[in-house]
């Protein structure tokens, strides 16, 4: 917590909150800006002696810890919970957000806009200022409950003229035993924008001009060394009135690129890229795998690679793309599972019946709809003249092998994203490499 919002914490005994704190001294995140209007807030003395009717008896000693108090709960429904609710761990693993609460006394929440896998978000008002803000609150058991700000806080420090694509961090705090993460706000993400605007998909050139500023932030992120590892449509985010400005969000499974093999999991399976399915190293070459399956997804605002579960997941990557060769085989762990050997690439999931290969949907787990490899490729799927670009750039960017899939750099530069030389950023001018062909 900063010392302009409140005290810090003295019951946190997490280490990586600690770092988090330390890092606040290095300016490592926005933080609240300088407004025209400052609001100076009340003392907790003032609180209790003014508005100690609107308290609980718990929050008659919470707000004690605070120098300065800008926002108290203007609903009426009071936080039950006893004098010593932190001592005894009192409240939930996740927390209980509404209309009209607040979170550290300083920011009042308006609405709750979501609630995820590792959190819940609201939009809120800062008490002092009065600016719009979007708040997260972790869920206090999340997995890398603390990913979200380091990476958030890696991207700021780096991002000196505001150009990354990605969400802005404003501040981050700890409330009640939850870390919460203060951002820019946003109307809506592009999964909630294609079900209420495009329902049945976005036109194709349109697709191009939206995408083309997450191809931008999946550069900034290559470049300062971050894997996403969720790129999803519910995880960029958007303001209605200039759809064609996307920004990056959702750092909650993000990881630096390392050399050694990450086992934790990454991507929800829909978008996940197949060297995760058999644990190897995780570069921003999945996150490319998971861009282009959003490409694919805006075009219908259908799931495009869809398994009932994990296995089948992986099943029905090769019912477009094939089987894999030799060697993706030689390169990654745990293939074995999927394959008959390590110089084998015959799939465990299909066996010879009457001649023929089918699914053995009696053995694995398999949907009752999957088919074999290779039965519903990407030109059965984008056959139409106008796809002509779209399909080149989907057959570069689902690939088996991460090094031949095609970066962010050679996409921005691709017939399907760029419609106009004007539409080349200055920064990839000089990037005039032929795309090399898949092999």
């Amino acid at each position: 917590m900063s010392s302009e919002v409140g005290a810090d914490p003295k019951d946190v005994k997490d280490d990586n909150y600690r770092y988090l704190l330390k890092l606040r001294k290095n300016n490592y995140c926005v933080d609240m800006p300088r407004h025209p209007i400052q609001n100076k807030g009340l003392t907790s003395k003032g609180v209790l002696n003014y508005y100690s009717h609107r308290l609980s008896p718990f929050e008659k000693l919470e707000c004690k810890n605070y120098q300065e108090i800008h926002c108290l709960p203007m609903n009426d429904t009071k936080i039950k919970a006893p004098e010593n609710a932190l001592a005894i761990n009192y409240f939930k693993s996740y927390y209980e957000l509404a209309v009209g609460d607040h979170i550290d006394y300083w920011y009042s929440i308006d609405k709750v806009i979501a609630k995820g896998r590792y959190g819940v978000v609201g939009a809120a008002t800062e008490g002092k200022t009065r600016r719009k803000v979007a708040i997260k609150i972790m869920y206090k058991y999340s997995p890398k409950i603390y990913a979200d700000c380091m990476s958030m806080m890696r991207i700021q420090e780096q991002d000196k003229d505001g150009s990354s694509y990605c969400v802005r961090m404003l501040n981050y705090g700890f409330f009640r035993g939850y870390h919460y993460i203060v951002m820019d706000p946003y109307d809506t993400d592009l999964k909630k924008y294609m079900d209420e605007h495009h329902p049945d998909g976005i036109d194709l050139d349109q697709i191009g001009k939206m995408t083309r500023s997450v191809l931008h932030g999946l550069v900034f992120l290559a470049k300062i060394g971050v894997v996403h590892a969720d790129i999803q449509p519910s995880n960029i985010l958007m303001n209605l009135n200039n759809t064609k400005e996307l920004r990056i969000g959702g750092f909650g499974l993000s990881r630096r690129i390392i050399s050694c093999v990450d086992h934790a999991k990454c991507q929800e399976k829909e978008y996940r890229a197949p060297e995760v399915f058999v644990y190897g190293r995780q570069t921003p070459a999945i996150d490319m795998w998971s861009f282009g399956c959003l490409i694919a997804e805006m075009t219908n605002n259908k799931i495009f690679i869809q398994g009932e579960n994990t296995d089948d997941q992986f099943f029905a990557i090769q019912e477009i793309i094939g089987i894999p060769k030799k060697e993706f085989l030689a390169s990654f762990s745990a293939k074995s599972y999927f394959y008959s050997s390590f110089t084998d690439p015959t799939p465990n999931h299909t066996v010879f019946r009457n001649g023929r290969e089918q699914v053995d949907h009696g053995f694995c787990k398999a949907s009752k709809d999957r088919q074999i490899p290779g039965t519903r490729p990407l030109r059965s799927i984008f056959r139409k003249s106008e796809e002509k670009d779209l399909l080149d750039f989907m057959t570069r960017a689902l690939t088996w092998m991460p090094k031949r899939r095609i970066t962010p750099q050679q996409a921005l530069v691709h017939p399907f994203f760029v419609l106009c030389k004007t539409d080349i950023s200055p920064i990839f001018r000089e990037y005039k490499a032929p795309l090399k062909e898949l092999t």
